[in-house]
């Protein structure tokens, strides 16, 4: 259990633990102290105070490293503001993202931590694609439903893909919110269309194969990237989907499927992050028509793929307290998975889920804290 420093004995006397940190940029901490909230936060404060748990906001810049204190930003219940104070090194550790610079600064901060055995709930880093895509290949039942993927060391990688399927996904190994995604199609007269998202703007344009290899290194730069067969994906008047599941650990440990949700895209877009969001059921339902026995089976059906790639990505990488999982139902209605996201912004989940499974999102995030402090001052 994490060690205490003298100046914050009354504190762990008076507040309840365990104390949870939520590691983030550097700009939401200052919107707190200006009281700029949101939506999210206000399922936080009221998931905080059913938990009665301890929880502030840092970043980087708020790292005391000489005494292992935090200047902290929390909820003060009792004047409805956000305000800072000093706090100890939490006991659970939630990454939100936050700055990794200075890195000297970052490193130690991270060893501080692992010496004092303050848990993340977390455990894994963020994912790399390719990295969990093998792992997921060495699971017997699921390596059929994993698209075929190549790393792309050389233009010919990219050649032979494109060559055997007509049509693929280039990504980085590390990205987010779709940033970092490109899909090339062969056309009738042997060249190549692409495209993808920047800025929120949708870039398209048909090239030969020379350009398009220039293109792809002016878009991702020197990133790694993996190149994937692209799932052959239902349409609703020109428009893609796919799914994006909320899975979590509870305040027992268990796992629990929170909500799927269905991500519909723009017109012709490539990608379904900027997209309108619906509810599993409501979707197949009212768009697809669907029976409620019908939709109950496919529900339960990819409820068993996604917990098997949950654990299997858990046996490889460490405990996970949630992690949202990408995947598609092909028109034969095969399941195909499509990433895993170890911090998840919820977009499409807070965009479309139910008030009360939105507040049980933080409420699992801080049961489950309590779940893993037990476990820490039991051991």
């Amino acid at each position: 259990m994490p060690s205490s420093p003298d100046f914050y004995n009354s504190f762990l006397e008076v507040y309840n633990r365990p104390i949870v940190g939520f590691y983030v940029r550097t700009g939401l901490v200052r919107n707190l102290h200006s009281q700029i909230t949101s939506k999210q936060l206000d399922f936080i404060i009221e998931a905080l105070k059913k938990a009665r748990i301890t929880l502030y906001f840092f970043s980087l810049t708020d790292v005391n490293l000489e005494d292992k204190s935090v200047n902290g930003t929390y909820y003060d219940e009792k004047t409805d503001y956000w305000t800072y104070g000093k706090f100890p090194y939490p006991d659970i550790l939630y990454v939100r993202g936050g700055p990794v610079r200075p890195k000297s600064k970052f490193y130690q901060f991270q060893e501080q931590l692992r010496e004092m055995n303050v848990k993340k709930l977390n455990s894994g880093p963020t994912f790399n694609k390719w990295h969990v895509l093998k792992v997921l290949k060495e699971n017997n039942n699921l390596f059929h439903h994993l698209p075929p993927t190549v790393i792309y060391e050389t233009k010919e990688d990219l050649n032979k893909m494109i060559a055997e399927y007509k049509d693929v996904y280039v990504k980085a190994v590390i990205g987010r919110k779709g940033k970092q995604v490109m899909r090339i199609k062969e056309t009738s007269d042997g060249l190549y269309e692409y495209s993808f998202y920047v800025n929120n703007r949708l870039s398209k344009d048909t090239v030969n194969f020379k350009a398009l290899c220039t293109v792809i290194r002016k878009f991702f730069g020197k990133k790694k990237l993996i190149i994937q067969k692209t799932i052959s994906l239902p349409r609703i008047d020109n428009k893609i989907y796919d799914m994006r599941a909320e899975l979590q650990r509870t305040g027992t440990g268990e796992l629990e499927l929170l909500e799927i949700l269905v991500r519909v895209s723009q017109p012709n877009s490539p990608i379904t992050q900027h997209s309108s969001s619906y509810r599993f059921n409501d979707f197949f339902s009212s768009f697809m028509n669907y029976n409620q026995e019908t939709i109950g089976e496919l529900k339960s059906k990819a409820e068993n793929v996604l917990t098997q790639i949950y654990e299997t990505i858990e046996g490889a990488y460490g405990p996970y307290g949630e992690i949202g999982i990408d995947f598609a139902i092909d028109k034969s209605g095969k399941l195909w998975f499509i990433e895993g996201n170890s911090r998840s912004t919820k977009v499409s989940f807070f965009k479309a889920a139910d008030q009360e499974t939105k507040l049980k999102s933080y409420l699992n995030i801080f049961e489950y804290s309590k779940f893993l402090y037990k476990q820490q001052i039991d051991y």
